[in-house]
């Protein structure tokens, strides 16, 4: 049986080049982005937080999280967002059954959004889970965990993303109307 408790949350940080400084960092209504995401995160029932960072200031960082939140660091500047996703892939619990990929890029995501895409998952836990507001898709996406488990599967030619994965098989993509602009 599937508890909260078995997701795992992936929030990858992009690179904000055209920000000139990092986007968790940003305000927002008098508090950085990542508080907006973690925030909602959090509501929704998620202990078990990973957020996959890169190029940032630790010690500043640690100031806006919760110690609870497990931090890696993507030390690569050219990698990608699927490059992010495959270290919190690796650093999630071996029991997890979905992984919620949070962008920093949509703060006003709400944590009932997120709980509803928990719901759903516990039904339906081998659909890739995106929802969308008034017909638009959008964010974040709730993959289950042998999907993402895909994009380990590199070769010469190959090196899939998060797009691949949601494209590969429409069949196992659930579109999931939401009452969330944030989204």
């Amino acid at each position: 049986r599937v508890h909260e408790g078995d997701l795992r949350e992936g929030v990858a940080a992009g690179a904000s080049r055209r920000m000139n400084a990092p986007k968790l960092f940003l305000p927002l209504h008098n508090k950085p982005v990542i508080r907006h995401c973690l925030d909602a995160i959090i509501r929704a029932g998620i202990a078990d937080i990973i957020l996959v960072a890169r190029g940032l200031d630790r010690e500043r960082l640690r100031r806006v999280i919760d110690p609870v939140v497990k931090v890696v660091f993507n030390r690569n500047p050219a990698s990608e967002m699927a490059d992010s996703a495959r270290l919190g892939l690796r650093a999630i619990d071996p029991s997890a059954t979905g992984l919620i990929v949070c962008l920093v890029d949509y703060p006003l995501v709400t944590g009932r959004t997120i709980q509803h895409l928990i719901n759903r998952h516990i039904e339906t836990p081998d659909k890739v889970l995106i929802p969308a507001f008034q017909g638009r898709q959008g964010h974040p996406t709730l993959f289950p965990v042998p999907i993402m488990h895909e994009l380990s599967r590199i070769n010469a030619k190959n090196r899939p993303n998060l797009r691949d994965l949601v494209y590969k098989d429409p069949s196992r993509v659930h579109i999931l109307s939401v009452h969330d602009a944030g989204a």
